[in-house]
Order: C-alpha cells, then sequence, then structure tokens
C-alpha cells in the first residue's frame, strides 16, 4: 500500500485497495474532514488511542478518502474497521512454541504494556465515525474479517516452518537447471577437482 506501514500488512493480510478514482471530492473537502477530527482529538484525549490516533487518521484518509469523506461507511471501509478490531485483540493463548504471539494491531505504537485491543470507541475517534456506525460495521464483517486474519496466520507459520527446514541437497537443486546451466555446473566441479589434485589455489 505504499503510503501506509500498517501492521496488518506486515502480518500478511492485506487490506482493500486503496481508491483511486476520488469522483467529485474536492481539496475543501479533505481539509474539512481534516479539521473536524481535530477537533474531535482535543474532545476526545483521554482514549488510549489518542497519542497515535492522527497518524492512522491520516494514512486512512490517504488510503481510502471518499470513503472517509463519505457520510457513511463503504463495504472496504467498514471491513478494515473489523480487520483493526480483530486484530488488535490479545491473543488467547500463548504459542506452543513459546515464541510470543502478536498481541497489538501496530507494535510499534505502544499505549501500555498490556494492549486490551482497540475498542469501538478508539475505532470511532481513527475512523472519524460514531460510535454505532464502527459497532455496525465490526458486525456486518466480522466473519470476513476473521477469515481473512485466520488465512494470514496460517500463511505465516508456514511460511516460518518452510524458513526452519534444512536447504535441499545439491541433486534436488539441479533437478531445475537446464541442461546447459547443468554442465557448466558440472565442468566448474571437474575443475575444482583437478585444482585439488594439482595442489593449486581456488
Amino acid at each position: 500500500m505504499g503510503v501506509c506501514d500498517f501492521d496488518l500488512e506486515l502480518r500478511g493480510v492485506k487490506l482493500p485497495d486503496r481508491e483511486s478514482y476520488l469522483g467529485d471530492l474536492s481539496a475543501e473537502q479533505i481539509v474539512e474532514k481534516i479539521n473536524r477530527f481535530h477537533e474531535r482529538l482535543k474532545r476526545e484525549a483521554h482514549l488510549q488511542v489518542a497519542p497515535f490516533a492522527e497518524s492512522y487518521f491520516l494514512n486512512l484518509l490517504a488510503l481510502y478518502p471518499v470513503s472517509m469523506c463519505s457520510k457513511e461507511m463503504s463495504d472496504p471501509l467498514k471491513l478494515v474497521a473489523a480487520l483493526f478490531y480483530f486484530g488488535s485483540q490479545p491473543a488467547k493463548a500463548e504459542p506452543a512454541n513459546g515464541e510470543q504471539e502478536i498481541k497489538e494491531l501496530f507494535p510499534r505504537n505502544r499505549p501500555s504494556p498490556v494492549h486490551r485491543g482497540y475498542t469501538f470507541e478508539d475505532l470511532a475517534l481513527m475512523f472519524d465515525r460514531t460510535r454505532g456506525a464502527i459497532a455496525e460495521a465490526i458486525k456486518q464483517k466480522q466473519e470476513v474479517a476473521e477469515v481473512m486474519l485466520e488465512a494470514a496466520t496460517l500463511r505465516c507459520q508456514r511460511q516460518a516452518e518452510l524458513a526452519k527446514e534444512p536447504e535441499p541437497a545439491l541433486e534436488n537443486l539441479t533437478e531445475a537447471l537446464t541442461d546447459e546451466e547443468k554442465h557448466a555446473l558440472t565442468q566448474q566441479e571437474a575443475e575444482r577437482e583437478q585444482k585439488k589434485r594439482t595442489g593449486l589455489p581456488c
């Protein structure tokens, strides 16, 4: 996504595509949206998400400007809210291999040592919506979000398992080579053997 370095993406969760068609959205509407957000942030500075809510809001505005400025939440924006909500919930159990599971949505921004997960109020501030709109969005997109998060977790686990597997033997690697590449590899091996026999350095 480029503009936004959300931890969800680092975990392999693909967020909805950024909006490229802006329609009749004007710069004035975007500025008004930002100003309203800052006014709201002053009133809701007590929320745990407040210290870094602005960066999330601006990233969301950069990715989904039409949806963020619209009165109604679009389906992609609802899905992002649900992914934020379920992706931020603390892990229910420690992994069997003893590694620490990711317990925060954005680990670089830690509001407290034990993150309880984003509340509807936190997300309402970040998305500049009402608590009811966020609750309804999460309810509508819960199933899709949970499937996406689970799929990303399984992919990451599989990649970690593959990374731990030993390197394949040379014979297995050469199976994928062309005849010319195999011949060149054989020639190099023969030259190395010849140098060893004659005592010359490689």
